[in-house]
């Protein structure tokens, strides 16, 4: 996937599978959560965490 297809997908909702794909990489994901949480950073390493918030 291109840096601009990575940086897209980091705008907007995408499937299971491309988040998948995203902690393949070592980048982070956001989920969401049930209230009172409004969502979740999760990543395979903590420092793709620290630079997706």
């Amino acid at each position: 996937m291109s840096a601009d297809a990575d940086a897209d997908a980091a705008r907007g909702a995408v499937d299971l599978d491309r988040a998948g794909q995203a902690l393949g990489r070592g980048a982070a994901v956001v989920l969401p959560n049930p209230a009172p949480l409004t969502h979740v950073v999760t990543a395979t390493t903590p420092r793709a965490v620290s630079e997706a918030r």
